[in-house]
């Protein structure tokens, strides 16, 4: 049922007077035909019409409104209009204001080439006249269902959206033989037009707001918000579940200052970066910082943003938060239950370099990397470092010191983020991959998007004492090649193809490839080799 705006539409558009009737009841029972339009609709009823439609009314109603328009054009007419169903395989009828128990009665009918005018004219995708329903074979099946009302003539014409897709059927019937003049076409066009954009407008709302609900449960089961900011104005539109995240009023208007009073005092600096950049450059951003709640508990917040300039040419951001605090709480978890391991790495190293017997097991290297990241991920947040993990399913087993070969990934890593401490026009990414090569090998790759390689210092990269930081000892790589060699593995270095490097290293699986003999749980530690053997992409 409508509200009161609606029923003083409804009597405006049917010409009714004021009453305590509902809008459908006076709708029945006062139609009076509109004056000096050559009997057909007036501007001021297809206006009313039209406010109706965009006001949200039922479409039933407004259907039904529509059909008592036409019927006021003359005797024995009747209107019926037809909806077309999901699937396109049936129109059943919507509103028949005039023949009482229609709708009941007949029930849907097939889209073909013999259903009657209304499914045959959905069917051609074009209007069908039946002059007289008793010679006309369309009707054969259909004849019984009208002659209660005393139809001999149905005129019908499909209905289209404004993209041409099938809507439904208006039809108009009457109770004499005959064609549609030239005014009754045009009252069917104008008729069908108007009907054709309630019944579309109906169809998009319906589906914009399943859409929104399907977005809103998606959001909330996967934490994660979506925004947008005109930098221009400041105005920023955020979604139900982001007022969900910062636990703000939807009622209260956002803002950055209010953005930033949830943000955590230490992260303040990073947000300030993040927003001078944004308006600067327009480039896209992506940030991960904390969010401190007014009870005190601390939210983890990853952020994404896609800047972008509107028709005006004001730059826009469309972008995405997700609440990340359970991910990060649980690596914080896997940091605290691997911490023991710290000791295990100064340990073997000294080992290392002293050639005492070194434990080698069977280790899996996926889970290697994922213990080096979780101890890790604090001096990478404080970086602005976003980490990325690729690591293959079902990779085979290395044999190996497993805190060893975490010293060369911790050392990859940290490189990788001293590559980028300097860039400040684009996201400081690092992809971290595992994948098996041929001839039973695994191999790790740790690429970059920092400042990239000097061609002129490649081969000195693996030398030791050579540095390209300015507090650097030159010692990591050339440790890590060392400990690659030892598990007869190679080490090398290349540059992408756009910014920054990827470094690389392959080793054997298998317990006899790397120990070289099955018996024996430790090998003794090998003098350190030449540098330049293990560089270059092998």
């Amino acid at each position: 049922m409508a509200d009161s705006s609606h029923e003083i539409s409804v009597d405006n558009a049917i010409g009714a007077g004021t009453s305590t009737q509902s809008s459908s009841a006076r709708s029945l029972s006062r139609v009076e035909p509109p004056q000096g339009e050559s009997a057909l609709f007036s501007g001021e009823s297809v206006l009313n019409i039209l406010k109706l439609i965009f006001a949200g009314a039922p479409l039933s109603e407004v259907l039904t409104i529509i059909a008592q328009l036409v019927e006021a054009q003359g005797k024995g007419m009747f209107c019926t209009i037809w909806l077309l169903d999901k699937e396109g395989g049936y129109v059943h009828c919507a509103t028949a204001p005039s023949l009482p128990g229609f709708i009941t009665q007949w029930g849907r009918t097939p889209v073909g080439p013999d259903g009657a005018c209304c499914g045959t004219a959905v069917y051609r995708r074009e209007p069908v006249y039946s002059t007289d329903i008793l010679s006309d074979p369309l009707w054969d099946s259909y004849r019984h269902l009208v002659e209660p009302y005393g139809v001999r003539a149905v005129w019908a014409r499909p209905l289209f959206s404004s993209e041409g897709k099938a809507l439904g059927t208006f039809a108009i019937l009457y109770r004499k033989v005959g064609s549609p003049s030239a005014t009754d076409l045009q009252l069917i066009e104008n008729a069908s037009h108007i009907a054709g954009i309630a019944i579309e407008r109906h169809i998009n709302e319906t589906e914009l707001r399943r859409s929104e609900a399907f977005l809103a449960e998606a959001q909330r089961l996967s934490s994660t918000g979506s925004f947008a900011w005109r930098v221009e104005t400041g105005e920023i539109t955020w979604s139900e579940e982001l007022y969900r995240i910062f636990e703000f009023d939807r009622n209260v208007p956002v803002t950055l200052e209010l953005i930033g009073s949830r943000v955590h005092p230490e992260d303040i600096p990073m947000l300030n970066d993040m927003i001078d950049r944004a308006r600067g450059s327009g480039s896209d951003f992506e940030y991960e910082h904390r969010l401190q709640m007014s009870n005190h508990s601390v939210k983890y917040l990853h952020l994404v943003g896609h800047g972008r300039r509107d028709r005006d040419g004001r730059l826009v951001y469309i972008g995405a938060a997700q609440d990340v605090t359970e991910h990060r709480l649980s690596e914080e978890t896997r940091t605290i239950r691997d911490g023991n391991r710290l000791s295990d790495v100064i340990t073997r190293l000294r080992a290392l370099f002293s050639k005492k017997e070194t434990t080698f097991e069977s280790l899996d290297l996926n889970e290697a990397i994922r213990e080096v990241i979780a101890l890790s991920l604090s001096e990478l947040h404080r970086s602005r470092v976003i980490l990325r993990t690729e690591l293959a399913d079902n990779l085979p087993l290395v044999t190996g010191d497993r805190v060893q070969l975490q010293q060369v990934v911790l050392n990859l890593l940290r490189n990788a983020s001293d590559a980028m401490s300097s860039v400040n026009d684009r996201p400081r990414h690092i992809v971290i991959t595992t994948e098996r090569e041929e001839g039973d090998r695994v191999r790790l790759t740790v690429q970059d998007e920092g400042v990239g390689l000097d061609p002129q210092a490649m081969d000195r990269l693996f030398e030791a004492f050579y540095t390209t930081k300015n507090e650097g000892m030159g010692m990591g790589l050339s440790i890590s090649r060392s400990i690659i060699e030892r598990h007869h593995g190679r080490l090398w270095a290349a540059p992408n193809d756009g910014p920054g490097a990827t470094f690389s290293f392959s080793i054997p699986c298998g317990l006899a490839s790397a120990t070289g003999a099955r018996s024996l749980g430790v090998i003794a530690t090998p003098a350190a080799k030449d540098a330049k053997s293990v560089q270059g992409n092998p």
